[in-house]
């Protein structure tokens, strides 16, 4: 009888501690799949302009291979679509949808609406220069591009000309191509591009060249567009917009039109960015590829009409300045910085965003220059390359219309302006009337509420 009791308390022993033991790893095995599921769930919403449709592609690939690799972390990826940037920003704080991370262009603007956190001290060393605002660190440059010529090393070549090395160089270059039946110049491709790159070269000619703190002092209600220099700028910008050397009607022509007429020989010069280089490439490929005389004998019904060439505009002492425009920056919402899961996300993407694999297409996408700390080669055509060695050595600017430092909303009312003296609509006078009452409009704006105070006091502009 008494083996029997030890025997059936032994069983319910056992039992009960099977019991326990299963339960304990059944919580075990809860708690993991419970840790493997938050971290499964952890998003990130990341916005970007969508205005270049190579660009938008090589975000979207970038994106789509990090999910792949970091399979705990899914990003929302949005294109912002049409209209002002900005504003679809500002709309995104309305409807409380602020990204997490995200393409900024008006930094200042949102880093005094406490909606930019700090760039994290290790993601910050991923490119050479930080930009700084109040000595805070609210964005990153992903890449930058810059303002010079595409050519037509063909007609050039064809009646001997060479680069040029002083403006008066470039001007005489026009009046010979004119003469030789050959439109030296075209405009076109927006109404930014129109204004945007022939106003900023005539601002760092003209006005930068005397003043480096312009447009510091610009912010500070110090400064004028009745001012000598600022007039010789617009002056300047007139004569060559309205001369004969410019395509007739070309300011109203997409970019599409302006690389055909190139193409064709039509035109021999364009002044822009560099990232259409990619656009003509991809278009018509066989105008990257050496002038080889021969090859042009033996097959004189498909002779080259255009081979693309780069320069940078000089002054009138034969310097020139590359603008270091930020093509596109990163910018991290301050309340993604506070959630800590979501801070290691973001890091993480940014770190795979700068990797020399991942970068580097980026890059060869755009034709852009790098901005990451890490040299960076990309493969490239000779005119790309040759464009990386002469911004190498160029004296660089970050001082230009439409750099973080510009009042917002100016910009684009300066180039509705300019765009009207390209066209010939108004005279200079007319201008400085018009961008003295706009100024002074944006500045009150911001002063009251109704636009946004935009004031930077770093070196990092």
């Amino acid at each position: 009888m008494r083996k029997k009791i030890y025997f059936v308390i032994l069983c319910l022993s056992l039992c009960l501690s099977g019991c326990a033991e299963g339960k304990i790893q059944k919580d075990e095995q809860s708690i993991t799949y419970q840790k493997k599921k938050e971290k499964e769930t952890v998003e990130l919403s990341v916005l970007y302009s969508n205005t270049d449709v190579s660009f938008v592609t090589a975000v979207e690939e970038m994106c789509e291979n990090f999910m792949k690799e970091n399979p705990d972390i899914h990003l929302l990826v949005e294109g912002a679509g049409k209209g002002s940037y900005t504003e679809t920003l500002k709309t995104k704080i309305a409807l409380d949808e602020f990204p997490d991370v995200m393409e900024i262009q008006d930094p200042i603007m949102f880093a005094q609406a406490g909606k930019l956190g700090e760039i994290p001290r290790d993601v910050a060393q991923l490119v050479e220069t930080p930009w700084v605002w109040e000595k805070k660190n609210y964005t990153i440059p992903f890449y930058y591009t810059t303002y010079g010529m595409i050519y037509n090393q063909l007609v050039f070549e064809k009646y001997h000309l060479s680069v040029p090395k002083t403006y008066e160089d470039f001007l005489e270059i026009c009046k010979i191509l004119k003469y030789k039946g050959v439109m030296p110049l075209a405009l076109g491709g927006s109404k930014e591009n129109v204004t945007d790159a022939w106003q900023n070269y005539f601002f760092q000619k003209d006005v930068i060249s005397q003043d480096a703190l312009w447009l510091e002092r610009l912010f500070r209600q110090e400064a004028s567009f009745e001012e000598d220099a600022v007039l010789q700028m617009l002056e300047e910008f007139r004569e060559l917009m309205t001369s004969d050397y410019v395509l007739e009607n070309s300011v109203n022509m997409s970019e599409n039109q302006v690389v055909s007429k190139l193409v064709s020989g039509e035109v021999a010069m364009y002044y822009t960015e560099p990232d259409i280089i990619s656009r003509i490439l991809d278009a018509y490929p066989q105008t990257a590829e050496p002038y080889e005389q021969e090859e042009i004998e033996q097959n004189n019904s498909r002779e080259a009409l255009f081979r693309i060439g780069w320069f940078f505009l000089p002054d009138e002492e034969g310097n020139y300045t590359a603008v270091e425009k930020t093509g596109m920056q990163w910018a991290i919402s301050k309340k993604c910085l506070m959630d800590t899961k979501k801070s290691e996300a973001v890091k993480d993407f940014l770190r795979f965003c700068y990797r020399r694999d991942n970068y580097r297409k980026v890059l060869q996408t755009m034709y852009a220059i790098p901005s990451s700390s890490e040299a960076v080669l990309y493969p490239s055509v000779s005119v790309q390359r040759g464009l990386l060695v002469d911004y190498r050595y160029a004296d660089k600017s970050r001082v230009y219309f439409g750099n973080a430092i510009t009042p917002v909303n100016l910009k684009a009312r300066m180039n509705n302006i300019l765009y009207s003296v390209a066209a010939n609509t108004i005279n200079v006078d007319k201008a400085v009337e018009q961008l003295e009452e706009c100024y002074t409009k944006v500045t009150e704006d911001n002063s009251t509420g109704k636009g946004e105070k935009a004031y930077d006091n770093s070196e990092n502009n």
